[in-house]
C-alpha cells in the first residue's frame, strides 16, 4: 500500500503521484478518481472563489488524474 497526499487541482502534483506509484509497484491496473464536494446555500451567498474551487476538484481532479495516468 501506499499513500500519498495530493492536491488534486494540481497536474504536476497528480503526476507525480502516478509516477511514484509506477516506480514503487510497476504499473497502474486502477485509477478512482473519487475527490469531490458540493456547496450548499444560495448561489447569492457563495463567493467565486467557492465555486472556483469547487470545479477545479469536481471537473479538473479527473481531468488531471486521468491525463497523468494515461500514457
Amino acid at each position: 500500500m501506499l499513500l500519498r497526499r495530493l492536491d488534486v487541482t494540481d497536474f504536476g502534483a497528480a503526476q507525480a503521484a502516478v509516477n511514484t506509484a509506477v516506480e514503487r509497484f510497476g504499473r497502474l491496473d486502477v485509477v478512482a478518481n473519487v475527490a469531490g464536494y458540493g456547496s450548499l446555500g444560495p448561489i447569492e451567498n457563495t463567493r467565486i472563489e467557492g465555486f472556483r474551487a469547487q470545479i477545479d476538484t469536481n471537473l479538473f481532479e479527473p481531468i488531471h488524474l486521468s491525463k497523468a495516468a494515461i500514457p
